[in-house]
């Protein structure tokens, strides 16, 4: 075969950056035959991933290289489950899915229009995230010198919690994980809890909600402690007891390393504004033989202006980035039976200021009002 695979992407990605296969034809075609490559994408298992059509690329000489991205298939293809509360490990089997690049030799005639095409072949499938990767967190897949997997999360040293929520971590790999909750005089609630990390090329979600695990009194903080293959790092999470249950207590978003981080709502009583559109036009009575205003696509949005516990730390910084750089964010509500219902919540453009602790962003609930589209 006179296609030739100069380099391939490393063997875990992320999706929404670049996933590039340089490749090149050895041989030109002779005469009024043209050697073209025939290519697409697909998930590993024989499921094409790409457009119906397959791509099709004419070089001009044999020195002449395609770089192939599969970013743009990419994309949206592994997604980061929504968490259910468990006590156990959960596999989100939607946040990590594999992709390879297949193709062909064709040899083009010009002069019969008949296409002779050669074998499929197939890359090495690589394993693809639910990342955006950065300056700081472009290494993230980079599991050398001993390291075995990654945390997803964007966690601060230091972060905080509402007593409500129902909080998970994400991780990538293998490794171990240990949570602790302690109660304000420093004693250990309960005991602390062990996780074995397996499956390396599986992501996996762990929920620390104290209530899952048995703890009966709100903590007053917990420790979280991963290790990657390098030794436990420690995160702290502080219980804030100024969320409000009935109004929203937290905001969960989808961090941009893969997870779905949690950040505390302040109780407040200046919550929103509305927001009204609508349109108007001439419509001609019957009756009166008159026009006369009509009122239709009417629009109302509740604008809610959420206060946000931040630190101001370098790392809560960091943290702070990854929660405004998210394209989703959810806001949770607890009934006075203690159900509890998320929102898809969608943050307005704006440009904040952290000041003592606090942010402040605006934003709408998805689909929350609805009315009729004329009278």
């Amino acid at each position: 075969m006179a296609v030739v695979v100069d380099s391939s992407p490393n063997s875990k990605v992320s999706s929404n950056d670049p996933i590039i296969w340089k490749v090149h034809l050895s041989v030109m075609g002779t005469g009024t035959v043209v050697k073209r490559l025939i290519y697409w994408f697909d998930d590993g298992a024989g499921n094409k991933l790409s457009a119906a059509k397959d791509y099709v690329w004419t070089p001009i000489s044999t020195v002449d290289t395609l770089p192939i991205n599969a970013q743009v298939i990419t994309e949206g293809f592994p997604k980061t489950s929504f968490p259910i509360a468990s006590a156990s490990v959960t596999v989100d089997t939607n946040a990590a899915k594999t992709v390879r690049l297949c193709y062909k030799e064709s040899s083009y005639d010009t002069a019969t229009c008949i296409d002779t095409l050669g074998s499929a072949t197939y890359t090495t499938a690589v394993t693809v995230f639910n990342t955006a990767l950065d300056i700081y967190t472009n290494t993230l897949f980079d599991w050398t010198g001993g390291i075995t997997g990654c945390l997803m999360n964007s966690f601060a040293s230091t972060n905080k919690l509402s007593q409500y929520t129902e909080p998970c971590f994400w991780y990538a790999g293998t490794g171990a994980a240990k949570i602790t909750y302690y109660n304000s005089a420093g004693s250990t609630l309960g005991s602390t809890i062990n996780y074995t990390i397996t499956g390396a090329l599986t992501v996996k979600y762990f929920c620390y909600d104290y209530k899952i695990h048995g703890i009966t009194e709100v903590p007053f903080k917990c420790k979280l402690e991963i290790n990657n293959g390098l030794g436990f790092v420690s995160y702290w999470f502080n219980y804030h007891s100024c969320s409000c249950k009935e109004f929203f207590s937290s905001l969960k978003f989808l961090d941009p390393k893969g997870g779905r981080s949690d950040v505390v709502i302040n109780c407040d009583t200046d919550i929103y504004n509305l927001q009204r559109s609508s349109s108007t036009a001439k419509q001609y009575n019957t009756t009166t033989n008159l026009y006369a205003d009509k009122t239709f696509l009417v629009k109302t949005k509740k604008e809610l202006s959420l206060k946000i516990y931040v630190g101001v730390s370098n790392d809560y910084a960091k943290f702070v980035m990854a929660l405004f750089n998210s394209p989703s964010h959810h806001v949770l509500t607890t009934n006075a039976a203690g159900t509890q219902t998320w929102y898809k919540f969608i943050l307005n453009n704006q440009t904040v200021k952290i000041v003592n602790d606090l942010v402040e962003v605006t934003g709408y609930l998805a689909d929350e009002l609805n009315s009729q589209k004329i009278d």
